[in-house]
């Protein structure tokens, strides 16, 4: 039964042919398996001399572009010279031969197109170093004169000049400054540099990221030496990029997120900018803001008071408390910095937090009004982090969803700041006899605080939407 059962599992149609045709012959297990194996061993050899039987009484011999292939390649490429057997082959059998063969898109001879026959079948390309093709019929090839990659040049003919804009570039690992000429290519998808900007940035190989490989616009691998966390800098614009050293560039070219970033070119690129037919100018706002009135401008009484309210809103539109203000604006004050304890370990999460579907629209809304704003700033792609928490979502009192981020694991490995105020009991015992008291809200106060450059890694958070 367990005979019969392997029998019928065979595939190959030959073999299980021919099995059968045996079956009565077998007696045990290992006797099938040696006739499967013997026959199978029968139909390579057989396929193999078949192949040497095309190519028998041809001349082999090596030439250009053959060295490192098979000798039954340069066999098949060769074309004997015409001598007096092959003036007198027959007319018919040169028809005949035409006729039956068609040139191989896999070697670009003229022959039976029999993948296993065919001369490609085994070597690989000298080209791109892919099996199943020869180079002289590879697609990686460009015809003609060669330049190296560039999204402006092709073949040997620049068609514009390249858009250089002079950036610092900083290291992240080794803090140093050096100002080069970048060229803005945004048709890039990650920020390169040739191995020269590794020496002036006292950037070491064993300091250097390994990533994995990337191509150019022909599809053909580059040599990545490695690859370093940099801020790149032009006036008052920053990013910081994960910049890819390549062994063969000598340039350093721009990505279209960094272009984007450093406001070389529009947020919405590549979508047209609408045209501005004309700017309507509400009221008298300077971009400074106001001093501080000497005396009221009404007299104080209880009437008054839509006027006076009407009149602060009108008067301090361009301060803090300004909440459509874009950019948000900064209160004064140093930068804020957050203090790790000594031999903190950071942690980092991978994966987000589901966001009920009901929310979704909503919350993704606020997080584009919080970029726009500039209270965050989306991590672009390939920018590693160490630190990481997750955005969790959670209903208010209303039903409307409310953005947290569970910063436990930070909170756990940062060092308590003093900060000392008086006690409420004081501050209000100082409040002047016959005076007008009012209670304001401090909007969005916390996001008016500006964190220090070095400590905004550290608050980065993963939604569904990406890292921020």
């Amino acid at each position: 039964m367990l005979i019969r059962k392997v029998m019928v599992g065979l595939h190959d149609s030959a073999l299980k042919q021919e099995v059968f045709r045996r079956c009565d012959t077998f007696t045990d297990i290992d006797s099938l398996r040696n006739f499967c194996s013997s026959f199978e061993a029968a139909q390579c050899d057989a396929n193999r001399f078949e192949r040497e039987r095309m190519v028998a009484g041809s001349d082999v011999i090596i030439y250009d572009d053959a060295i490192e292939e098979e000798p039954l390649v340069a066999a098949s490429r060769y074309q004997p010279p015409a001598t007096s057997r092959n003036t007198n082959r027959s007319s018919a059998t040169e028809k005949l031969h035409k006729k039956v063969s068609k040139q191989c898109y896999y070697c670009g001879q003229w022959h039976v197109l029999d993948k296993m026959a065919c001369p490609a079948y085994n070597p690989k390309c000298n080209a791109c170093g892919k099996k199943g093709h020869l180079k002289k019929v590879c697609k990686s090839v460009k015809t003609g004169e060669e330049v190296m990659i560039s999204s402006v040049e092709v073949g040997a003919a620049s068609l514009l000049p390249e858009p250089t804009v002079s950036v610092m570039v900083t290291a992240k690992v080794s803090s140093a400054v050096q100002k080069v000429d970048a060229i803005a290519d945004t048709g890039a998808q990650v920020c390169v540099a040739g191995p020269n900007l590794l020496s002036v940035l006292d950037l070491m190989p064993a300091q250097l990221l390994r990533r994995a490989g990337i191509r150019d616009l022909a599809k053909i691998p580059l040599t990545i030496l490695g690859a370093a966390v940099c801020r790149i800098s032009v006036g008052e614009c920053s990013t910081v990029q994960e910049v890819y050293f390549i062994k063969s560039v000598e340039h350093m070219y721009l990505s279209l997120t960094a272009c984007k970033e450093l406001g070389i070119v529009h947020p919405d690129f590549p979508k047209p900018v609408p045209m501005v037919a004309g700017v309507a100018i509400e009221g008298n706002r300077g971009s400074d803001i106001p001093e501080r009135p000497i005396s009221m401008p009404f007299k104080p009484l209880e009437e008054n008071v839509p006027r006076l309210e009407e009149w602060l809103l009108g008067q301090f539109s361009t301060t803090t408390f300004n909440i459509e203000s874009y950019p948000l604006r900064v209160m004064e004050g140093p930068p804020h910095r957050i203090h790790l304890k000594e031999g903190a370990r950071p942690h980092n999460c991978f994966t987000p937090a589901s966001v009920p579907k009901h929310w979704g629209t909503e919350v993704k809304k606020q997080l584009d009004e919080d970029v726009k704003r500039g209270v965050l700033r989306q991590v672009p792609a390939g920018e590693a982090n160490e630190w990481c928490a997750r955005m969790v979502v959670v209903a208010k009192k209303s039903g409307k969803p409310r953005r947290t981020i569970d910063f436990q694991k930070l909170n756990s490995c940062c060092l308590r700041e003093t900060h000392h105020t008086p006690a409420p009991f004081d501050m209000v015992s100082d409040v002047p006899p016959h005076s007008f008291k009012m209670v304001a809200d401090a909007h969005w106060g916390f996001h008016q605080v500006e964190l220090d450059e070095d400590s905004r890694h550290l608050t980065t958070f993963i939604t569904p939407w990406g890292r921020y």
